[in-house]
This record gives structure tokens, C-alpha cells and sequence, in this order.
């Protein structure tokens, strides 16, 4: 078979050939393929480093909207009480203590301290806790549920002491006033009452546990001491009870004086004998009586 002809004498393996020469001849190369860049590849140490230090940053702020949390549940709770104690609001008050502080002390005598406060050192006019936050910080850092921290209160004068809260239920309560953040000291005049109470039902042996060691050594023995209230109390002559004048009532740091009458009926008729006490603290905050003049009247 003849080969067909093109024009010009030209066929295609030719023209195939001379393209190929012509690149050749012309020195051009065609140009390579593209590539991808290489990706430097993230260190792990580096990545795990990098997601804790997140996962901090994300934690600390978690603990401090928790801190401002605990703070402000403290802070309202403390509030509350000092509101209470401005409003002479003692049922009030004895309704946020804790119940370990309320098995210390009962309602009735919660509020008798309270009352007396008022009457010695004038009634609440304000409560501030301490710029300290020390012990709230303990409460994040260790997950405690009680917390201590300093305050204080102003009646005619300031008084400060610590305040605890403890937290029960979900709820803050008072767990613990000092008492030189409640105000002066109520010792004396707790024993004076005893005291009186125990003259009045008869009870010696209370009335002389209420009297100071030197003022026991002063007396005499407990049957030296009952014979002579004998000689004092004779027939027909009884003690009904006693009244303080808290306006005498003074504490200067482990003495105490207060003034009184002793309310003694004799013949259906009764006669108020004045009565002079002076305390001493026998350690451990105890207070007992360490002399009694009686000044009757005529």
C-alpha cells in the first residue's frame, strides 16, 4: 500500500520529530511539578504543655467565681445577724446560730445576754468583719466548711473579737462570737445571779461554790459560812431575790464590781438591803464572788 502525501511533503511522524528536536534544539525545559509544602509538625511536649496551661487558666477562673461565691454567702449570713442584733431581734438572731452553738446556750439565755449588753454597753449600731480575708482564702484552698475571721462591733464603743461560721445544709450559720467581740464581759453578773438564787432557795452548798478560794478561806469552812447566813436569816426572815444596778456594773481585767439590793421580807413586810460584790477571775474565764458587804437599813 502506497503511503498517502500530504502537501509539502510533510506527515505527521515528521512534524512529531521536528517538535521534538525543536525543543530540544531551543533548550527549554518543561517546568517541574509543583509541590506541597512541608508542615512542621507541632512538638507533643509542647501541645500537652500548652493544654494545661489552658486548662489552669480555665480552673482559676472557676475557683475565684467560686471564692466570690463563698464570700458572699459568708458576708450575707454575718449580715444578717448583726441586723437582727441592731433590731433587738433576738429570736431572730438565736435562729442563725448553729446548732452546736445552740446546744450551748438556750434562746432564754441568748437573749438575757443580749438584753444586758443593751442596758451595759449600749445596743448595736453597727458590725464590720476585718479588711483580713486570710480565713476565707482557706475555704477555697482546702474546701473547708467552717471559717474564722476577725470583726467587730460598736455599741457605745467598739468591741472586737473573732466570729465563726460554719456551714450546715447548704447554709452559713454563727458558729462562735467572742466575747470581746459581744461586748463586756457578762461573768460577774451570771454568778451574782446564781448566787442570789441559790441564797433565796436555801442551797449553801451552791451559794458557797459561787464565793472565790480566798474568799472561802476568809469565811471559814462551808458549816462555818451556813452558820452564819443562819445568824443573818433568822426566824421568820426570808430572801426573796436580788435586783442589780447595772449602772455600777464595771470589769477591769479580772475584777469586776457591781451593787445591788437584796430583797428580804420579814413579817410580810419587804426590805430592799443593799448589797456591794466584787469578782475575781479564777482562770479560764470563771467568774466568782470575792467579797459581799451587806449594808442593811435601819
Amino acid at each position: 500500500m502506497s503511503t498517502p502525501e500530504y502537501p509539502g511533503g510533510y506527515s505527521p511522524q515528521q512534524g512529531n520529530s521536528f517538535q521534538t528536536q525543536s525543543n530540544q534544539s531551543s533548550g527549554y525545559a518543561a517546568p517541574a511539578p509543583a509541590t506541597q509544602p512541608t508542615r512542621k509538625r507541632r512538638h507533643p511536649v509542647r501541645t500537652t504543655l500548652l493544654i494545661l496551661l489552658v486548662l489552669v487558666l480555665l480552673a482559676g477562673g472557676g475557683a475565684y467565681a467560686y471564692a466570690q461565691s463563698v464570700r458572699g454567702a459568708i458576708a450575707s449570713a454575718a449580715q444578717s445577724f448583726c441586723t437582727d442584733l441592731k433590731a433587738q431581734n433576738y429570736t431572730g438572731a438565736y435562729a442563725l446560730l448553729s446548732s452546736g452553738y445552740q446546744a450551748k446556750v438556750t434562746q432564754q439565755q441568748f437573749t438575757q445576754a443580749g438584753q444586758l449588753h443593751d442596758q451595759i454597753d449600749g445596743t448595736v449600731q453597727s458590725c464590720a468583719a476585718s479588711d483580713s480575708a486570710g480565713g476565707l482564702d482557706a475555704i477555697l484552698q482546702l474546701g473547708s466548711t467552717s471559717v474564722t475571721f476577725p470583726a467587730h462591733m460598736t455599741r457605745n464603743k467598739t468591741f472586737s473579737g473573732d466570729m465563726s461560721l460554719v456551714n450546715q445544709g447548704g447554709s452559713w450559720k454563727v458558729d462562735a462570737v467572742d466575747q470581746s467581740l459581744q461586748g463586756t464581759s457578762l461573768g460577774p453578773i451570771l454568778v451574782a445571779n446564781d448566787y442570789c438564787a441559790a441564797l433565796a432557795a436555801g442551797n449553801i452548798q451552791q451559794a458557797y461554790g459561787d464565793l472565790s478560794p480566798d474568799y472561802q478561806s476568809r469565811l471559814g469552812s462551808e458549816q462555818q459560812y451556813a452558820q452564819t447566813l443562819q445568824g443573818v436569816l433568822t426566824q421568820g426572815v426570808s430572801l426573796s431575790g436580788c435586783t442589780p444596778d447595772l449602772k455600777t456594773y464595771s470589769v477591769t481585767g479580772t475584777t469586776a464590781k457591781l451593787n445591788g439590793t437584796l430583797d428580804v421580807h420579814e413579817s410580810g413586810i419587804t426590805v430592799n438591803v443593799p448589797i456591794a460584790l466584787t469578782f475575781a477571775e479564777s482562770g479560764g474565764g470563771v467568774w466568782k464572788i470575792d467579797s459581799a458587804t451587806l449594808q442593811p437599813q435601819a
